[in-house]
């Protein structure tokens, strides 16, 4: 537990649930991470932060007092707010007069486990409870707010979309220990079959000129399964999964690589996606889900998963791609900011006193 105070008394204490740091490069783990940084102490909140210990480490995060998440049941609250920052949160108040803000990522569990029915019907139980103690509900996009409206109960509460912001930070970039020994195509996630990461080794045998970067978590079957097309289809030496990286490292990969290229079958939002933006560089999209309302029109769309598609698409947006189209892309990630996804949620938890 982490406690942010004001010298004055405060209007409003709003308790955050952080637990979601227990794995900080995870799109849950950014979200949490960018958040507790810039939610600072003010004359109208007092911030109590409930988060792993271990998460303490992290730059810019003001500790006070730390408590391991898993005692956030047997702290007193003394909040007037709780903010549960994803749709499988393990906690809820159970005092009625404590208001609830709840923020919906995406419904991806419902593919996740569309062949194990009876756990898609715990996941949904569970949410729908979730739901129905929420006194307003956010998203981190439209997609996500009219795909929740269409798969579950939503109450007649407050809704608002807030989009996450930009997850590079100003830090020094750090090149890896190995580099790719070709311009390099990027991409980043945890290695699992909603990442559709495979079409992108397939794609490659038409690259010949390119190498490709894939970072991420890479422990998963789905790793094993990528990293025997790349050996059968020989690109061990233009294919490169790099595992898990540091945040210096993953700024370094945007700042050298030629593109993003990110043909996720599902997405809530797409942090990715604004990462690549807002160092200018083109990226290359699947058209679905929220990532359309994430790039815009500035982005390049793939309309399918055919290896010459994909490729040609990619070598027409390179070899259109010039400094005009690098600051369009700027500016569209300028529209993503946590500062200010930060000062939404302050005003949403200010609004929910109220009512």
């Amino acid at each position: 537990m982490i406690e942010l105070t004001s010298k004055t008394k405060p209007v409003i204490r709003v308790e955050v649930d952080f637990e979601k740091l227990k794995a900080p490069y995870s799109g849950l783990g950014q979200f949490c991470m960018h958040l507790a940084k810039e939610f600072e102490p003010n004359y109208e909140v007092s911030f109590t932060f409930f988060m792993p210990a271990k998460a303490t480490k992290f730059q810019g995060v003001n500790t006070r007092k730390v408590n391991p998440f898993f005692k956030v049941m047997k702290v007193p609250s003394k909040a007037n707010v709780w903010h549960a920052t994803h749709q499988g949160a393990k906690y809820i108040p159970r005092d009625a007069n404590i208001k609830v803000v709840l923020t919906i990522h995406d419904l991806i569990f419902m593919d996740k486990y569309a062949d194990r029915p009876y756990k898609r019907a715990m996941y949904l139980k569970r949410m729908q409870k979730l739901i129905d103690r929420a006194s307003v509900i956010t998203y981190c996009s439209e997609f996500t707010k009219k795909e929740t409206r269409a798969q579950m109960n939503v109450p007649d509460i407050p809704e608002h979309v807030i989009y996450n912001g930009v997850s590079i930070g100003p830090g020094p970039s750090i090149a890896p220990a190995e580099k790719a020994s070709k311009p390099f195509l990027f991409t980043i996630g945890i290695i699992q079959p909603k990442k559709n990461f495979k079409v992108l080794v397939e794609m490659m045998c038409l690259l010949p000129d390119l190498h490709l970067v894939i970072a991420g978590n890479d422990k998963g079957p789905e790793a094993e399964v990528i990293r025997e097309k790349i050996n059968s289809l020989d690109l061990v030496n233009r294919v490169s999964v790099v595992g898990m990286i540091s945040e210096g490292e993953k700024k370094w990969y945007y700042e050298n690589c030629q593109g993003l290229v990110f043909p996720s079958l599902t997405e809530g939002f797409g942090l990715p996606v604004v990462e690549a933006m807002h160092m200018g560089k083109p990226v290359f999209l699947s058209n679905l889900t929220s990532l359309p309302e994430i790039g815009g029109e500035i982005a390049n769309y793939w309309e399918s998963f055919a290896p010459d598609h994909m490729a040609s698409l990619v070598k027409e947006g390179l070899a259109n791609h010039n400094e005009k189209k690098a600051v369009a892309l700027r500016n569209r990630a300028a529209q993503f900011s946590w500062e200010n996804a930060a000062k939404e949620y302050i005003k949403v938890y200010q609004s929910v006193r109220l009512r």
